[in-house]
């Protein structure tokens, strides 16, 4: 076993630890869990709603789901597997309950078409109040507008929103996913094909493949 798998599995162990104190109760273990997945749950969250606003919510309400299931979870090694399954049916939900006002067809994970979404791509400059789970506080007893889980994308630079606008615009879900658990939330791509049950050389051939729409898309060369 090489050192960045042991290092994987150690991050998986810990995880779980914490999601299993979470179950019986823990406050602290529910705020480390949070701090250590809020990126790259954030991340999975905007790759298939496409709105970072609303991802934030759903990464919200991801977070109460988790810690109410908490005592129901199973270790296996997989924990961030089960976070995204989680996430990706709350994410799921508000994009039905939002279908009805949008004209833009809603993709699967393969990225096919399935029924209506959110319209477009919504990333925003601005200054919006930190979404922290309820239960979850500041290790060092207060919340910092750092802590939000989009913070790391609320960027001033007209430049960069609109790079990631035009990635989430251009590439399906699960490229989306890849790219952004990847570039934004520093995944390795290991870690991805195995919590996301995609084989390894699936995962690379789509991030290669994902670069290459961006590229393309930029040069003015396709889309």
């Amino acid at each position: 076993m090489s050192l960045d798998q042991q290092l994987d599995r150690t991050r998986s162990a810990q995880l779980e630890d914490w999601i299993d104190r979470t179950g019986k109760g823990e406050k602290d273990a529910f705020c480390s869990l949070y701090v250590q997945t809020k990126r790259i749950l954030f991340s999975y969250a905007l790759s298939i709603l496409h709105n970072r606003e609303d991802a934030e919510d759903a990464v919200q309400d991801t977070y109460l789901r988790i810690r109410s299931a908490s005592h129901l979870y199973t270790p296996m090694g997989k924990p961030l597997a089960w976070m995204f399954t989680i996430e990706r049916n709350v994410c799921l939900m508000r994009l039905r309950a939002k279908s009805r006002f949008s004209d833009r067809p809603l993709e699967d994970g393969n990225g096919t078409d399935r029924e209506d979404g959110p319209r477009g791509v919504i990333i925003s400059g601005s200054n919006v109040s930190p979404h922290r789970p309820v239960g979850v506080r500041d290790p060092g007893g207060g919340i910092t507008s750092d802590d939000a889980p989009g913070t790391f994308l609320r960027t001033k630079d007209v430049e960069d929103r609109l790079v990631l606008s035009r990635a989430l615009q251009t590439l399906s879900t699960e490229e989306s996913s890849i790219v952004l658990l990847h570039a934004a939330a520093g995944v390795k791509h290991r870690e991805i094909a195995d919590q996301l049950g995609i084989p390894l050389s699936t995962v690379l051939s789509k991030y290669r493949r994902a670069l290459e729409k961006l590229r393309r898309q930029f040069s003015g060369t396709g889309s």
